[in-house]
């Protein structure tokens, strides 16, 4: 089973993702996570005098547009480039921004389905000028509205409503 885990900023994707990872094996990366990685702290860490990738990657909210374009960038020649990446290692892949890379993966056939993380009664949309996908691109939405524990447990409905085979997803613990 593959997954794109997105929404807006501070929405709770990643905090998903860890738990899916923790409960169900579903390893995760976020898109931020892996371009830093892999081309972003080599290309910013001179222009903002970073010194590590962590400290690139904590900053990354201070430029979200830049981040976005960079990535889009690093797309240019295959929209599905860092998604197809992301998904050789990976069952999820968290944070996805970019209507184009979201539809070439939904074509190359890349992931099973798409799920919005939204908080949007607590917390305000994002800028279209760093992300450009909606919740109506989702085939899921699960809220993170009324904290931790009701995320965890509507989580779980999602994943057991699956019913996906023991090979694909294994319950720990």
């Amino acid at each position: 089973m593959k997954l794109i885990v997105f929404g807006y900023k501070r929405h709770g994707k990643d905090t998903a993702c860890k738990y899916l990872q923790r409960r169900y094996d579903l390893k995760y990366t976020a898109s931020s996570a892996y371009a830093c990685d892999t081309f972003l702290y080599d290309q910013l860490k001179g222009r903002f005098g970073y010194k590590s990738k962590r400290q690139c990657f904590e900053d990354r909210v201070n430029h979200s547009q830049l981040w976005y374009e960079a990535i889009r960038e690093y797309n240019a020649n295959d929209r599905a480039r860092m998604g197809r990446e992301i998904f050789s290692v990976h069952s999820v892949y968290c944070g996805i921004r970019d209507r184009e890379e979201f539809e070439a993966l939904r074509a190359a056939g890349l992931f099973d389905l798409a799920v919005w993380i939204d908080a949007s009664d607590r917390l305000p949309p994002e800028d279209t000028d760093s992300m450009n996908v909606t919740i109506d691109d989702a085939d899921v939405v699960i809220s993170n509205n009324h904290g931790l524990l009701d995320l965890y447990r509507s989580l779980d409905a999602f994943v057991e409503g699956l019913a996906l085979a023991p090979a694909a997803v294994k319950k720990a613990g």
